[in-house]
Protein backbone atom coordinates (compact mmCIF):
# COMPACT_ATOMS: atom_id res chain seq x y z
CA UNK A 1 0.00 0.00 0.00
CA UNK A 2 2.91 2.24 0.39
CA UNK A 3 4.36 2.07 -2.61
CA UNK A 4 1.23 2.49 -4.49
CA UNK A 5 0.76 5.47 -2.31
CA UNK A 6 4.38 7.27 -3.32
CA UNK A 7 3.91 6.49 -7.26
CA UNK A 8 0.54 8.72 -6.53
CA UNK A 9 2.83 11.42 -4.75
CA UNK A 10 5.12 11.11 -7.35
CA UNK A 11 3.20 10.91 -10.03
CA UNK A 12 1.18 14.54 -8.94
CA UNK A 13 4.14 16.15 -7.59
CA UNK A 14 5.58 16.17 -11.39
CA UNK A 15 2.71 17.31 -12.62
CA UNK A 16 3.37 20.71 -10.68
CA UNK A 17 5.10 23.68 -12.32
CA UNK A 18 9.02 23.88 -12.07
CA UNK A 19 8.67 27.25 -9.94
CA UNK A 20 6.10 25.47 -7.21
CA UNK A 21 8.14 22.24 -7.67
CA UNK A 22 11.94 24.28 -6.70
CA UNK A 23 9.65 25.38 -3.77
CA UNK A 24 8.85 22.58 -2.53
CA UNK A 25 12.13 20.95 -2.54
CA UNK A 26 13.77 23.49 -0.39
CA UNK A 27 11.01 24.69 1.73
CA UNK A 28 8.32 22.09 2.41
CA UNK A 29 8.50 20.14 5.77
CA UNK A 30 8.79 17.44 3.56
CA UNK A 31 11.70 18.61 1.27
CA UNK A 32 14.24 16.02 1.48
CA UNK A 33 11.47 13.01 0.74
CA UNK A 34 10.14 15.45 -2.07
CA UNK A 35 13.52 15.37 -3.80
CA UNK A 36 13.30 11.57 -3.75
CA UNK A 37 9.87 11.30 -5.80
CA UNK A 38 11.52 14.17 -8.22
CA UNK A 39 11.90 12.86 -11.96
CA UNK A 40 12.29 15.95 -13.99
CA UNK A 41 16.40 15.90 -15.65
CA UNK A 42 15.81 18.29 -18.15
CA UNK A 43 15.59 21.26 -16.18
CA UNK A 44 18.23 22.34 -13.45
CA UNK A 45 17.07 23.46 -9.82
CA UNK A 46 18.35 25.26 -7.02
CA UNK A 47 18.65 23.59 -3.90
CA UNK A 48 19.96 24.97 -0.08
CA UNK A 49 21.14 22.74 1.97
CA UNK A 50 21.38 23.27 5.88
CA UNK A 51 23.81 20.19 7.32
CA UNK A 52 26.60 19.19 9.43
CA UNK A 53 28.08 19.72 6.13
CA UNK A 54 26.62 22.54 4.48
CA UNK A 55 25.34 25.51 6.37
CA UNK A 56 23.14 27.49 3.58
CA UNK A 57 24.83 26.24 0.76
CA UNK A 58 23.22 26.70 -2.52
CA UNK A 59 23.61 24.42 -6.15
CA UNK A 60 22.64 24.40 -9.01
CA UNK A 61 21.72 21.07 -9.56
CA UNK A 62 20.90 18.49 -12.37
CA UNK A 63 19.36 15.33 -11.52
CA UNK A 64 20.85 13.81 -15.21
CA UNK A 65 24.27 14.01 -13.53
CA UNK A 66 24.96 11.08 -10.83
CA UNK A 67 26.64 13.21 -8.58
CA UNK A 68 24.07 15.99 -8.56
CA UNK A 69 21.02 13.39 -8.12
CA UNK A 70 22.87 12.05 -4.79
CA UNK A 71 23.85 15.44 -3.68
CA UNK A 72 19.82 16.62 -3.85
CA UNK A 73 18.76 13.18 -2.38
CA UNK A 74 21.28 12.95 0.28
CA UNK A 75 22.10 16.63 1.13
CA UNK A 76 25.62 15.59 0.13
CA UNK A 77 27.17 13.64 -2.44
CA UNK A 78 29.32 11.09 -0.82
CA UNK A 79 28.55 12.09 2.60
CA UNK A 80 30.88 9.77 4.57
CA UNK A 81 33.62 11.44 2.99
CA UNK A 82 32.10 14.64 3.89
CA UNK A 83 32.06 13.63 7.33
CA UNK A 84 35.76 12.90 7.39
CA UNK A 85 37.08 16.62 6.71
CA UNK A 86 35.91 17.45 10.54
CA UNK A 87 39.02 15.19 11.50
CA UNK A 88 41.43 16.86 8.99
CA UNK A 89 40.49 20.42 8.38
CA UNK A 90 40.74 23.51 10.66
CA UNK A 91 39.31 26.81 10.02
CA UNK A 92 42.82 28.42 9.04
CA UNK A 93 43.82 25.36 6.71
CA UNK A 94 45.10 25.96 3.43
CA UNK A 95 43.34 23.31 1.39
CA UNK A 96 44.19 21.66 -2.47
CA UNK A 97 40.94 20.32 -4.04
CA UNK A 98 42.22 18.21 -6.90
CA UNK A 99 38.95 17.09 -9.23
CA UNK A 100 36.74 19.13 -7.70
CA UNK A 101 33.76 18.27 -10.36
CA UNK A 102 30.69 20.71 -9.58
CA UNK A 103 31.68 21.57 -6.25
CA UNK A 104 30.35 19.27 -3.50
CA UNK A 105 33.29 18.53 -1.64
CA UNK A 106 35.00 22.31 -2.38
CA UNK A 107 32.28 24.33 -0.49
CA UNK A 108 31.77 21.51 2.17
CA UNK A 109 35.35 22.34 2.38
CA UNK A 110 34.82 26.04 2.27
CA UNK A 111 32.26 25.79 4.85
CA UNK A 112 34.52 24.24 7.38
CA UNK A 113 37.59 27.21 7.14
CA UNK A 114 35.05 30.03 6.58
CA UNK A 115 35.28 31.37 9.94
CA UNK A 116 38.54 30.91 10.06
CA UNK A 117 41.59 32.63 7.56
CA UNK A 118 41.89 29.38 5.72
CA UNK A 119 41.88 29.29 1.66
CA UNK A 120 40.67 26.74 -0.68
CA UNK A 121 42.03 25.58 -4.38
CA UNK A 122 40.13 23.96 -6.66
CA UNK A 123 41.21 22.22 -9.96
CA UNK A 124 39.15 21.12 -12.15
CA UNK A 125 39.89 20.56 -16.02
CA UNK A 126 36.84 19.94 -17.80
CA UNK A 127 35.22 22.78 -19.33
CA UNK A 128 31.57 21.85 -18.25
CA UNK A 129 32.43 20.70 -14.83
CA UNK A 130 34.55 23.74 -14.15
CA UNK A 131 31.37 25.88 -15.64
CA UNK A 132 29.23 24.19 -12.97
CA UNK A 133 31.60 24.37 -10.15
CA UNK A 134 31.93 28.44 -10.43
CA UNK A 135 28.33 29.06 -10.65
CA UNK A 136 27.66 26.78 -7.66
CA UNK A 137 30.43 28.86 -5.77
CA UNK A 138 28.93 31.93 -7.05
CA UNK A 139 25.25 31.11 -5.19
CA UNK A 140 27.44 31.21 -1.92
CA UNK A 141 29.24 34.47 -1.91
CA UNK A 142 30.03 34.23 1.92
CA UNK A 143 32.14 30.77 0.96
CA UNK A 144 33.12 32.25 -3.13
CA UNK A 145 35.61 34.16 -0.98
CA UNK A 146 37.68 31.04 0.54
CA UNK A 147 37.88 29.68 -3.12
CA UNK A 148 40.10 29.62 -6.19
CA UNK A 149 39.20 28.12 -9.06
CA UNK A 150 41.70 26.15 -11.74
CA UNK A 151 40.87 24.98 -14.69
CA UNK A 152 43.39 22.69 -15.19
CA UNK A 153 44.51 18.92 -15.04
CA UNK A 154 47.49 17.68 -12.84
CA UNK A 155 49.78 15.63 -13.45
CA UNK A 156 53.69 14.33 -12.42
CA UNK A 157 55.03 16.23 -15.81
CA UNK A 158 53.85 19.07 -18.29
CA UNK A 159 52.13 16.45 -21.00
CA UNK A 160 49.17 16.21 -23.18
CA UNK A 161 46.23 13.84 -22.44
CA UNK A 162 42.67 13.48 -23.38
CA UNK A 163 39.75 14.07 -21.28
CA UNK A 164 37.30 11.44 -21.41
CA UNK A 165 33.74 11.01 -19.06
CA UNK A 166 33.74 7.57 -18.06
CA UNK A 167 31.42 5.48 -15.73
CA UNK A 168 29.07 8.14 -15.65
CA UNK A 169 28.05 11.66 -16.77
CA UNK A 170 29.88 13.69 -15.05
CA UNK A 171 32.60 11.76 -14.21
CA UNK A 172 35.78 11.96 -16.47
CA UNK A 173 39.71 10.85 -16.33
CA UNK A 174 42.60 10.73 -18.53
CA UNK A 175 43.15 7.36 -18.79
CA UNK A 176 41.93 7.00 -22.47
CA UNK A 177 43.24 7.27 -25.85
CA UNK A 178 40.35 9.91 -27.28
CA UNK A 179 38.81 12.95 -26.15
CA UNK A 180 39.38 16.41 -25.46
CA UNK A 181 43.17 17.10 -25.65
CA UNK A 182 44.35 19.27 -22.37
CA UNK A 183 47.74 20.51 -21.68
CA UNK A 184 48.39 18.87 -17.83
CA UNK A 185 50.88 20.40 -15.49
CA UNK A 186 52.34 19.48 -11.69
CA UNK A 187 51.33 20.91 -8.36
CA UNK A 188 54.41 21.84 -8.02
CA UNK A 189 54.93 23.77 -10.78
CA UNK A 190 51.75 25.16 -10.52
CA UNK A 191 52.07 26.48 -6.86
CA UNK A 192 55.28 27.99 -7.93
CA UNK A 193 53.80 30.34 -10.54
CA UNK A 194 51.15 31.45 -8.39
CA UNK A 195 53.02 31.74 -5.25
CA UNK A 196 51.28 28.78 -3.45
CA UNK A 197 53.75 27.87 -0.41
CA UNK A 198 51.86 26.48 2.30
CA UNK A 199 49.08 23.47 2.09
CA UNK A 200 47.64 21.36 5.30
CA UNK A 201 44.86 19.26 3.74
CA UNK A 202 44.54 17.66 0.16
CA UNK A 203 41.98 16.38 -1.52
CA UNK A 204 42.52 13.79 -4.55
CA UNK A 205 39.36 12.41 -6.81
CA UNK A 206 41.18 11.78 -10.07
CA UNK A 207 40.03 8.18 -11.66
CA UNK A 208 43.06 6.49 -11.50
CA UNK A 209 45.92 8.87 -11.49
CA UNK A 210 46.30 9.48 -8.11
CA UNK A 211 49.73 8.37 -8.15
CA UNK A 212 50.80 10.64 -10.87
CA UNK A 213 48.87 13.79 -9.35
CA UNK A 214 50.17 13.19 -5.83
CA UNK A 215 54.34 12.17 -7.21
CA UNK A 216 53.68 15.84 -8.89
CA UNK A 217 53.21 17.73 -5.68
CA UNK A 218 56.20 15.76 -4.28
CA UNK A 219 57.97 19.07 -3.10
CA UNK A 220 55.17 20.78 -1.64
CA UNK A 221 54.60 18.11 0.35
CA UNK A 222 57.70 17.69 1.17
CA UNK A 223 57.96 20.90 2.48
CA UNK A 224 54.56 20.75 4.44
CA UNK A 225 53.37 17.14 4.89
CA UNK A 226 50.06 17.93 4.36
CA UNK A 227 47.20 15.68 5.38
CA UNK A 228 46.11 13.52 1.90
CA UNK A 229 42.76 12.21 1.67
CA UNK A 230 42.44 10.36 -2.17
CA UNK A 231 40.02 8.39 -3.66
CA UNK A 232 41.19 5.20 -4.91
CA UNK A 233 39.66 1.77 -7.09
CA UNK A 234 41.25 -1.58 -5.70
CA UNK A 235 40.54 -4.66 -7.23
CA UNK A 236 38.86 -3.63 -10.34
CA UNK A 237 42.19 -1.97 -13.37
CA UNK A 238 45.06 -4.06 -12.48
CA UNK A 239 47.06 -0.74 -13.88
CA UNK A 240 45.48 1.07 -10.98
CA UNK A 241 46.37 -1.56 -8.27
CA UNK A 242 49.88 -1.52 -9.70
CA UNK A 243 49.84 2.55 -9.23
CA UNK A 244 48.57 2.22 -5.61
CA UNK A 245 51.20 -0.12 -4.79
CA UNK A 246 53.75 2.61 -5.60
CA UNK A 247 51.68 5.44 -3.96
CA UNK A 248 51.85 3.29 -0.58
CA UNK A 249 55.54 2.80 -1.32
CA UNK A 250 56.25 6.68 -2.08
CA UNK A 251 54.21 8.00 1.08
CA UNK A 252 55.18 5.42 3.40
CA UNK A 253 58.60 6.58 2.69
CA UNK A 254 57.87 9.80 3.65
CA UNK A 255 56.27 9.12 7.13
CA UNK A 256 52.61 8.80 6.25
CA UNK A 257 50.72 5.91 7.51
CA UNK A 258 47.37 4.44 6.03
CA UNK A 259 43.84 4.87 8.22
CA UNK A 260 40.38 3.41 8.16
CA UNK A 261 37.21 4.65 9.53
CA UNK A 262 34.15 3.53 10.82
CA UNK A 263 31.66 6.09 10.17
CA UNK A 264 28.58 3.96 11.76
Amino acid sequence: MKSVFRKIVSFLFNLLPFKTKEKMINKSTYALQLRHYLKDVKNEYQVTFNNTNFRNTTFRLNRSYDIERELMEQGGYDPETLSLFDFFIEPDFVCIDIGANIGNMSLCIANKIERGNGQLHAFEPGDVNFERLNHNISLNPNLAKKITTHKLGLSNKTETKYWTEMFSKGNAGFNYESGQAMELSTLDDYAVKHGITTVDFIKVDVEGMELEVITGGERLIDQNLPAIYYESWIGNFEEWDEKQEKLHAFLNAKGYRFFSFDLK
